[in-house]
């Protein structure tokens, strides 16, 4: 009787003890569907992003022939991206390059006891730097574009088990912009008053943690 009052407990916290690395090999094993820091690489496929300036009436300045970003996320938050986009329109070909940074909450976060999707809501403030350059039509200018862009849509990514996960992302960008006409039929045109830019653009990407 006295034995077994003193094995009991000594059982017990040798079983707790046990435990402990079990617990810590499971913990380590599961996956980490909501990463600290995640990186991004995106495409932007052709005819998956349209660019338009706003004054009076809309002028097409590009739909989108290939583009693509990098990204990096951290504090599962914050967020910093720069790209570049390549577009063609009937009279002109461009390339913008693009800064953008900000907030990216969480509208859904994937479990590993349930959906392994994420899906966030981007909130970023960007730079855009757009160069044209005049195509098949006669005597026609191209532009040159400056704009502050605001960002927001909607970011889904689908985690796999592994490191990896497929990323979706609709963006619309919206923002002020300062337009002057190039090449080599300018004529010496100076920057427009302020204009407005509207993008739309639909990227496919890998997010690795």
């Amino acid at each position: 009787m006295i034995a077994r009052r003193f094995f009991v407990p000594w059982l017990a916290a040798g079983l707790a003890l046990l435990a402990e690395p079990a617990k810590a090999i499971a913990s380590a094993a599961e996956p980490d569907f909501d990463p600290a820091t995640v990186y991004a690489v995106r495409l932007q496929p052709p005819g998956a992003g349209v660019m338009e300036t706003l004054r009076g009436n809309w002028n097409l300045l590009g739909i989108t022939l290939v583009g693509g970003s990098v990204e990096a996320r951290f504090a599962r938050l914050v967020e910093a991206e720069v790209g570049v986009v390549l577009t063609q329109e009937v009279c002109e070909g461009g390339t913008s390059l693009v800064a953008r940074a900000g907030f990216s909450p969480s509208l859904l976060r994937a479990r590993a006891e349930g959906t392994h999707w994420n899906l966030r809501l981007p909130l970023l403030i960007g730079y855009l730097n757009y160069s044209g350059h005049p195509e098949s039509c006669d005597e026609t200018p191209s532009h040159d574009l400056r704009a502050m862009l605001f960002s927001t849509g909607l970011d889904a990514t689908h985690w796999s088990s592994s490191a990896a996960g497929f990323n979706l992302r609709l963006l619309f960008n919206m923002g002020p912009a300062w337009v002057k006409d190039s090449g080599p039929y300018a004529g010496g045109a100076t920057w427009s008053d302020r204009e407005w830019v509207m993008e739309l653009g639909l990227t496919i990407g890998l997010v690795l943690r």
